[in-house]
């Protein structure tokens, strides 16, 4: 239900509370430190010997709590980028021909797209009596379209103005005829596991619509 206190809701968040308690230790192990000693003028040799030990340390390797982030492969963005990534632009990664998809389109096409691709964004083009008929208007995410299938919200009347509910029963006539749309909560109901095309999303299923 997006509770932060729900580990399955947030399997990830115990180890970001872990990290940021190292962050609060280190501050607190030095000022322990300082206070054992009995004397405070050691504090700025020992702040000097302590962060260069650190800098040192980092040249030649990442930090332990790093490294096992890395080695967890936990989603967590570092604060600087990746050497070898340092130097790469757009054009380095984007494929040639992406695939796009329209504002109203057939969800057989997504449920391929998402089946066959690993894409996390697709664009989406409209006909522009000016730019042509695949003029960029947008990008959609992956997560958002896999939602959309999950919760089969294939109505093509949606509200003016745009509103946000949440989806009415399926069999709540009014609440079709309302055009109601997917609330940002039903969006990240599922963070960070998003649903994917399997066995128990079949092709008969996507190509109703």
């Amino acid at each position: 239900d997006g509770d932060t206190r729900n580990p399955v809701a947030f399997p990830y968040s115990l180890y970001f509370v872990y990290y940021d308690q190292y962050l609060s230790i280190q501050g607190i192990a030095l000022q322990s430190v300082l206070l054992a000693l009995g004397n405070v003028e050691y504090g700025l040799p020992l702040i000097v010997t302590l962060f260069s030990a650190r800098w040192v340390g980092n040249y030649f390797n990442h930090g332990i709590y790093d490294i096992h982030i890395h080695l967890r492969q936990l989603p967590f963005l570092d604060w600087d980028p990746p050497v070898e990534g340092s130097r790469m632009r757009v054009k380095h990664v984007m494929t040639r021909h992406p695939k796009s998809v329209r504002t109203v389109e057939r969800a057989g096409l997504i449920w391929d797209y998402l089946s066959l691709t690993t894409h996390n964004g697709f664009p989406v083009v409209v006909d522009d009596p000016t730019f042509g008929p695949k003029f960029f208007a947008g990008i959609i995410l992956r997560k958002q379209l896999t939602v959309v299938l999950a919760q089969k919200d294939f109505r093509s009347l949606k509200p003016r103005p745009f509103s946000r509910h949440p989806p009415q029963e399926p069999n709540d006539v009014a609440g079709d005829a309302a055009a109601t749309c997917l609330s940002y909560q039903d969006m990240e109901a599922a963070y960070p596991n998003y649903p994917e095309p399997d066995v128990g999303y079949t092709l008969s299923d996507a190509y109703v619509a």
